[in-house]
């Protein structure tokens, strides 16, 4: 006769498990509560996981009862989250009825991943674009990096950590510097056009400004996917009025942005 402990609190703890487990399956590579879409799918998995503990507890007591249900629940929340390596991951979806028993919970995972990714891209160019100048864009990508440097010696961290995500915040930081300042070159080889020819239609020169200006804002993309992986709600907010700031001050100049012409 299975008891309502033996149902739910496998649910329970399964449930809190679970939430653990995904924190640290992604940790360092999307938030979890960044979206509405993110949080249900979130949520989601975390229900469904609790589901199949309630099952496997309901299953198992008649056969185990000596195993506790807090134990059931545990061990499911945890081995469908994690996985311990690559190799042996494999060997347990060889199984037929750990494939069956497991589909759904793959198909949650990968659609909850794809949705972190996507809620990076959406956070990353939504503050890379919009920037009427090349110099403007230059004064943004210094400021995420002297931001994301503070961020790199916090109490706690570990020595190599640090030096590795130093190294990755520069490297990232020297990729989009380059990319802005041939965005600068392009701009200038328009201004020296535009002094000799008058055209409504697209010019060569322009082209290639558009499409240095468009390298530009993928490379701080990828600089800003940094900030979104490794930082904090206080990190985006200062990216983000770093961004206000220098609209303001374009409007505050008078300056107007015009894309095709850039």
């Amino acid at each position: 006769m299975v008891t309502g402990k033996e149902w739910w609190l496998p649910v329970v703890v399964c449930a809190g498990v679970t939430w653990v487990a995904l924190l640290v399956r992604f940790w360092g590579e999307g938030r979890l509560l960044a979206t509405w879409t993110s949080r249900r799918c979130a949520v989601v998995f975390v229900a469904w996981t609790a589901w199949l503990a309630g099952m496997a507890s309901f299953w198992l007591t008649p056969y185990a009862s000596h195993i506790p249900p807090a134990l059931v629940g545990a061990v499911v929340g945890w081995a469908l989250v994690s996985s311990v390596g690559k190799e042996q991951e494999k060997q347990m979806q060889t199984a037929p009825l750990v494939k069956l028993l497991t589909l759904y919970d793959s198909v949650l995972l990968e659609r909850l991943a794809e949705q972190l990714k996507y809620d990076e891209a959406i956070w990353c160019e939504g503050l890379a674009q919009g920037f009427c100048e090349s110099f403007e864009l230059q004064r943004f990508v210094d400021g995420v990096r002297y931001q994301l440097l503070l961020r790199v010696d916090v109490p706690g961290r570990p020595v190599q950590r640090r030096e590795r995500l130093r190294k990755e915040i520069n490297a990232r930081h020297k990729e989009a510097q380059d990319a802005v300042q041939e965005w600068a070159a392009q701009e200038q080889a328009i201004e020296k056009q535009s002094r000799y020819t008058h055209s409504d239609t697209l010019t060569e020169t322009q082209r290639k400004c558009l499409y240095a200006r468009g390298e530009a804002e993928q490379r701080c993309c990828i600089l800003l996917s940094i900030a979104y992986r490794n930082g904090k709600r206080s990190t985006d907010r200062g990216i983000t009025e770093r961004k206000s700031r220098l609209a303001h001050d374009r409007t505050q100049h008078g300056m107007t942005c015009d894309r095709a012409g850039s």
